[in-house]
């Protein structure tokens, strides 16, 4: 394997998964086949439940991404053209569950909505291709859960450096691998497929928890380590298949290296001899020369694709070498992510499917809004950076007038829980404990993630720019922000 910042410490711990494959050669059908999804809630109450329930399916870099409304009988129906084996992913209120899908394949699932809520599904029944792969990934979801749950390294204060977390990361991962094998053994599982999603799961985990640890306490300030990152290949046995692990471990990989070329002392004068006004970062040239020093193959295509992704001057300057790294397939993503709505929010309220007395709720808290921005903050019970920022809340607050509306939106919390909470710390602005079916209205504008902070502007339309933590040291980048979203040209109507 080439490389230029990267040694194998621990890759033949992790490439249990079969070589790499480039993206050309995964197996795809000569055209994409009509597809099925159909998914029953048995046991299902409109009167009780959430009407909503999220899909998200494997797309690379761009996975498809929607809510789905539970018809009164617990029935859940999605068709799309898929032209390669594909993982998906349902998650009802805080549970994820998935599954496998074939091309052209009628997958019909029932799955009871109390042991889901309860976290252990046992009474399911799958039909499809992949059924056998699908009923045992759906029975072992606590499994998976609980093998997570379980990891002290990541969360442990007996390492004293990077280095002591990744070997006992590792060593967790090799514990988590024998639990795996017992239960296929006790358990009498022969079914390849699952076996191989489950080892990839177990070690792609590990892998995002060491790419992301040496900058989890805090910024480093030296650039990558050759004895601390190594580049692990692609493990996957089924090469038409890439699973939302690896994705994610993909992404966390390449966020690692961004930060590090980005603030580390190593890359300091190489960052300011870089005045390439064409693009959004002037660190972007140090990352690419990292991630083409990695060997050829799909993670390297799939994290190069992460690097470009959001940075649409930077895919326009580098074109050609984009798309000569690239697989055509990667760069037509890149070039077709998807847009926020430019819709007003009280107008995308007033056709959102949820009972009235909810949605009511929702638009008293932009009645008096009207030509004002709207500072958005979603958290969430036992989020320790949300309370964090609580502490500096009101004197940031204290920076603005009243055309700035601040509303603290919370979730998955009892409101007794929201109560106490919004007591303790007497913020200024709106407060809202937002019910399951209001939140599912937030959730289709990527809210995806705890503290979660958007803006909309005069004209109540949703600003896609990422707001960093409410934080001191933050504080002049958001006034900015807020100041750039105020100085919008409003529509001409700001209305329900």
């Amino acid at each position: 394997m080439r490389k230029l910042l990267f040694a194998s410490t621990f890759w033949f711990l992790l490439a249990g998964c079969s070589k790499s494959k480039p993206l050309l050669a995964e197996a795809q059908t000569a055209k994409p086949l009509p597809t099925q999804i159909s998914l029953r809630l048995v046991g299902y109450d409109k009167s009780l439940h959430k009407s909503f329930i999220d899909l998200k399916i494997e797309n690379r870099i761009l996975p498809i991404v929607t809510q789905l409304k539970i018809s009164d009988s617990g029935h859940i129906n999605f068709n799309f053209l898929s032209d390669r084996k594909r993982e998906i992913q349902f998650r009802y209120v805080s549970m994820d569950f998935n599954m496998i899908l074939s091309p052209g394949e009628n997958l019909v699932a029932e799955i009871n909505i109390d042991e889901l809520l309860n976290r252990h599904l046992q009474t399911v029944r799958v039909q499809g291709d992949n059924n056998k792969t699908n009923e045992l990934l759906l029975r072992h979801v606590q499994y998976f859960e609980d093998l997570s749950r379980e990891q002290q390294a990541f969360f442990g204060q007996n390492h004293t450096s990077d280095n002591d977390f990744k070997q006992g990361r590792l060593k967790e991962m090799e514990i988590q691998l024998r639990s795996f094998s017992n239960l296929l053994r006790n358990q009498k599982i022969n079914d390849e497929q699952f076996r191989n999603w489950g080892t990839c799961k177990i070690k792609n985990a590990a892998g995002s928890d060491i790419a992301t640890y040496q900058h989890l306490d805090g910024i480093k300030l030296k650039g990558p380590d050759d004895e601390y990152f190594d580049f692990i290949e692609d493990f996957e046995s089924d090469a038409s298949t890439v699973y939302f692990s690896r994705l994610g471990y993909l992404n966390a990989l390449t966020s690692s290296l961004e930060i590090a070329v980005n603030v580390s002392h190593t890359y300091k004068e190489r960052r300011r001899d870089n005045k390439d006004a064409r693009l959004e970062y002037v660190y972007f040239p140090l990352l690419l020369e990292v991630l083409k020093n990695l060997s050829e193959n799909r993670d390297r295509e799939i994290m190069i694709a992460y690097a470009f992704q959001g940075k649409p001057k930077t895919i326009k300057a580098y074109k050609d070498e984009l798309e000569e790294l690239v697989s055509p397939d990667l760069v037509a993503l890149l070039k077709d992510a998807k847009r926020l709505s430019t819709e007003p929010i009280l107008q995308l309220l007033a056709k959102y499917d949820i009972p009235k007395t909810e949605k009511d709720g929702l638009l008293a808290l932009y009645a008096d809004t009207q030509g004002k921005v709207v500072f958005h903050d979603f958290w969430s019970k036992g989020c320790k950076p949300c309370v964090e920022e609580f502490g500096h809340y009101n004197k940031f607050i204290g920076h603005f007038n009243s055309d700035v509306v601040f509303i603290f939106l919370g979730t998955n919390m009892s409101q007794t829980e929201w109560q106490l909470a919004t007591k303790k710390f007497d913020l200024k602005g709106k407060h809202h404990l937002l019910t399951e079916n209001q939140f599912a209205f937030y959730q289709e504008f990527r809210v995806s993630h705890y503290p979660w902070h958007s803006l909309l502007d005069k004209s109540g339309r949703l600003s896609a720019e990422p707001i960093p933590h409410v934080f001191p040291e933050n504080f002049s980048q958001i006034k900015g922000q807020i100041a750039k979203v105020k100085a919008m040209a409003p529509a001409s109507k700001w209305e329900n």
